[in-house]
């Protein structure tokens, strides 16, 4: 028998969990984006579950199985049932008593209907049962269909009881290309300074998920006809249509979503910046979208890539390739990015890239004759960071020339492990 795909373990888990709750009789459902999913015929990464049952209730029912019981948000009336394949959340049944725009008070002991009044957005406000059966108190299904986000009820109101609704409202644009009305775009733009009380890091992980998306295009002028992107991206000016359209056109099969959003990040802020010699204004804003490390050494990766003069010395090169490695940018990657950049109307990026790729290309030809097996027999050493500290070091020592024989290599690595090894 072949065997079930991750996502399917996760919903046969994620059903298992709902009836066990039925079966202790409570009601529950499946609601929110795993609906919107399955009816948009899409497999839903994940399944979230509404339920008339309390969090005690809950972890009181999974106590003795083979599920364990996170309570990741007992105050609001979540926790999360953790399977083998699957984490599911389970939200009681709720309506808001009091809201400021960041977090509610909650009241249990709703009906789906009241519960529905509360989410953001039509399309997230469906229920099903174990049976399949869709229960949609306020046309997502009809939205879904017309490929149009609307609020539940007013969106004055939603907004105002979370601002950062209104970046999961271009977030949903930019993933799945839906429209939105004059109402709906004119109570955003009348509450853009509200997202001055949402936690940066929220207001970030949001924006990741825009760049992310296949309809950036629609998405980003969302952000700037409604001014939130002055919000956001304060010391910069509105981007053009024309940087616009050639953003969304920026991706690659070979791309994970990751390195897409960064990659787009790079470009937008490189297109944006006053100074084309000068990295600070894009390391500022960096740092104050509180990113982690790995992500400020990409993008600042890709905006030099994108920014650098023509290289011509062969210690030029070299050099060059090091600092792109060091900044987490794969050199297997140079192709796929240079034939991205190649289908864009933007040609001044290609120099440095050019050099790069055909370097890099003549490179892999000559793989040096040492490997990590080699350097853990001849060091003892293990997998894990220092090794392959180590062989980056060798690597890039070998494309400068210094060395070609296995024998010149691992007299270079003893250099570099007794020099890791001396006291500081």
């Amino acid at each position: 028998m072949a065997s079930l795909d991750p996502n399917q373990r996760k919903h046969e888990e994620a059903r298992t969990i709902l009836i066990r709750i039925l079966d202790a009789g409570h009601q529950a459902m499946f609601a929110g984006g795993c609906v919107r999913d399955r009816i948009l015929n899409l497999t839903p990464s994940d399944f979230d579950i509404a339920s008339s049952a309390k969090p005690e209730e809950i972890i009181q029912i999974f106590r003795k199985s083979s599920f364990s019981v996170i309570p990741t948000g007992v105050d609001h009336g979540t926790v999360t049932v953790v399977g083998k394949y699957s984490s599911t959340e389970i939200t009681s049944l709720r309506r808001d008593v009091d809201t400021d725009g960041r977090k509610a008070v909650v009241e249990f002991g709703a009906s789906f209907e009241d519960d529905s009044k509360r989410r953001d957005f039509t399309i997230n406000a469906m229920y099903e049962d174990i049976h399949g059966q869709i229960f949609d108190f306020h046309g997502g299904r009809e939205d879904l269909a017309k490929n149009h986000l609307r609020f539940v009820g007013d969106p004055h109101q939603r907004i105002k009881e979370d601002y950062l609704r209104q970046l999961r409202m271009v977030r949903f644009i930019s993933k799945f290309g839906f429209d939105v009305d004059e109402e709906t775009t004119a109570a955003v733009s009348a509450h853009v300074s509200g997202l001055k009380q949402i936690s940066q890091e929220r207001i970030t992980s949001e924006l990741w998920k825009i760049l992310e998306g296949r309809h950036l295009k629609n998405a980003l002028s969302c952000l700037v006809n409604t001014g939130i992107f002055g919000e956001i991206f304060k010391e910069f000016s509105n981007p053009t249509s024309p940087l616009i359209s050639t953003l969304h056109l920026l991706q690659h099969p070979h791309f994970d979503s990751k390195y897409t959003a960064q990659l787009r990040l790079a470009f937008l802020l490189t297109e944006l910046s006053e100074d084309s010699s000068d990295r600070t204004q894009i390391l500022t804003f960096l740092k104050s979208l509180r990113i982690s490390g790995e992500e400020l050494k990409r993008v600042l990766g890709f905006r030099d890539l994108l920014r650098a003069p023509p290289l011509q010395s062969r210690d030029e090169i070299m050099g060059f390739l090091d600092s792109i490695e060091d900044s987490k940018i794969p050199l297997s990657s140079l192709g796929d990015l240079k034939e991205s950049l190649e289908r864009l109307s933007y040609k001044n990026h290609l120099s440095a890239l050019t050099t790069c790729e055909e370097t890099y290309g003549y490179l892999r030809k000559k793989r040096p004759p040492l490997t990590g097996d080699d350097l853990m027999k001849e060091f003892q050493l293990r997998p894990g960071r220092d090794l392959g500290l180590i062989l980056d070091k060798l690597k890039s020592a070998f494309r400068r020339g210094e060395w070609a024989e296995a024998k010149e290599g691992l007299s270079l690595a003893k250099s570099i492990l007794d020099d890791s090894t001396k006291p500081k």
